[in-house]
């Protein structure tokens, strides 16, 4: 690792951190052996300049869904479950009365044709249910995770429309990986999914500090505070129920970026933990075949998403909640992982761990992509042009622009490249965002579009 590129690595981040307005950020690169590099920008609380280090617990928001998939997948290596079994075998109260039969495997690629629904929080199920989150830590609660499940499943039952059949296409589902948590739940021989995880990967990874607790954590004193943006204002917030779904499985872990690099490395081992091998390589090598494409350059396989660098695959998985922005990739062929942790929203830490990858490869850290773009006849961008919303709350607006096609960004509007007649990719910032439309065959309309994984009903 030449030191040009890890200067221009770190003139990078600190490039990203005002530009987002990132608070803290703990970056660290490693091989199966030893850290390679490990930096700490920014503090983890601003207001007390309170630092980051080695030890400083973050939220990880979705990068739990891997650590959800490797616990499906040692469920699937004892036989206890099988991943090709209908869903319904494993939760009764998804009856799956509306669609063809989603399977087990089909949650962990999120291509189990759901549309995303409102997401189902923590706190008012427990407030319906009398429960006090500041008295008990509900990552533990059983009575929450069984009536989580009840109220998931019978949402999941209610879609009468899917998106697709099964298998055919990804829509990202925070509601897929609650029914995974409650597999683990039910089959894992602990209590809850907290207790899985904790017992089966992080004990034998020797991840000591991490888990999935919400009240401990906060009472952490080397904890970093939640970050968000809010009205043109930096907030703060300790309470890492801020958002959380009520099935675990879908973002509730924190960790440090030592432990998190114990992580990265069992993946670099083939399964391998400090003393134990906690996942065969075959399973792993399960996870991370391409299953169905994902955002532009990419696809998903069980739990990761599957990109490249260079001639080198990348695999990895992110995470945002509020106050978190999360990343991990690793490389098989250059044999190297990296690892983002930022206590801040919104900020895009995927670029920053793309370009640790870069450093590690003795490579600038940020290489623009050269489009070709493949511009649309008029028909098609009137198609096009319209507003797109899910339950869950993302949204997008197309519009006409100059002799193309933009994407609503606040009070601006940014242009758009056509680089297939159903792809868009737009610069916001200093990252590139894209756009996958679906047509209807019949008559050639639009009737939606996939934005940050997830696929949005073209509402006008």
């Amino acid at each position: 690792m030449k030191a040009a590129f890890q200067n221009a690595f770190e003139a990078y981040v600190k490039t990203i951190m005002e530009t987002y307005g990132a608070v803290g950020m703990a970056v660290t690169a490693i091989d199966a052996q030893k850290t390679l590099y490990r930096r700490f920008f920014g503090w983890a609380d601003i207001q007390r300049q309170q630092p980051i280090n080695e030890d400083t617990l973050f939220g990880l928001a979705s990068v739990t869904k891997s650590f959800t998939c490797l616990a499906i997948m040692q469920l699937y290596e004892k036989r206890i479950i099988d991943i090709n079994d209908p869903v319904s075998k494993y939760i009764p109260e998804f009856t799956n009365k509306n669609g063809k039969t989603v399977r087990v495997y089909h949650l962990m690629s999120h291509s189990a044709g759901f549309y995303p629904q409102k997401r189902l929080c923590v706190k008012p199920v427990a407030q319906a249910l009398g429960l006090d989150p500041y008295q008990e830590d509900l990552a533990y609660s059983e009575k929450l995770a069984q009536e989580g499940i009840r109220r998931v499943a019978e949402n999941l039952d209610n879609q009468t429309e899917r998106i697709a059949d099964p298998g055919e296409f990804l829509s990202y589902s925070n509601d897929s990986y609650g029914l995974l948590a409650d597999i683990i739940r039910r089959y894992g021989g602990q209590r809850s999914y907290a207790e899985y995880i904790k017992k089966n990967l992080l004990d034998p990874l020797g991840m000591e500090r991490s888990c999935c607790d919400f009240l401990k954590v906060a009472q952490d004193p080397n904890t970093a505070t939640l970050y968000y943006h809010q009205d043109g204002e930096l907030r703060a917030t300790r309470d890492f129920y801020d958002h959380a779904f009520v099935l675990m499985g879908g973002g509730s872990l924190k960790s440090t970026i030592t432990e998190m690099e114990k992580y990265v490395r069992m993946y670099l081992l083939n399964g391998w933990g400090e003393m134990e091998q906690i996942i065969q390589s075959e399973s792993i090598g399960q996870m991370v075949i391409p299953r169905v494409n994902y955002r532009y350059g990419s696809k998903y396989g069980f739990g990761l998403a599957i990109s490249r660098l260079e001639d080198w695959q990348l695999l990895g998985h992110g995470g945002s909640l509020p106050g978190v922005s999360s990343q991990f990739l690793w490389s098989p062929q250059l044999q190297k992982g990296v690892v983002v942790l930022c206590n801040t929203s919104g900020v895009p830490v995927s670029a920053v761990a793309q370009a640790a990858m870069r450093m590690l490869a003795d490579l600038p850290p940020v290489e623009q992509p050269a489009y070709r773009e493949r511009p649309w006849d008029e028909e098609t961008v009137r198609a096009a042009c319209g507003s797109y919303e899910c339950d869950e709350g993302t949204t997008a607006e197309l519009v006409p622009y100059e002799n193309g096609i933009g994407i609503v960004s606040g009070d601006t509007v940014l242009p758009m490249k056509m680089l297939a007649p159903d792809v868009l990719v737009f610069r916001d910032r200093m990252v590139d965002g894209d756009v996958k439309l679906f047509f209807r065959k019949k008559d050639g309309s639009v009737w939606g579009l996939r934005r940050g994984g997830r696929v949005l009903k073209k509402i006008k």
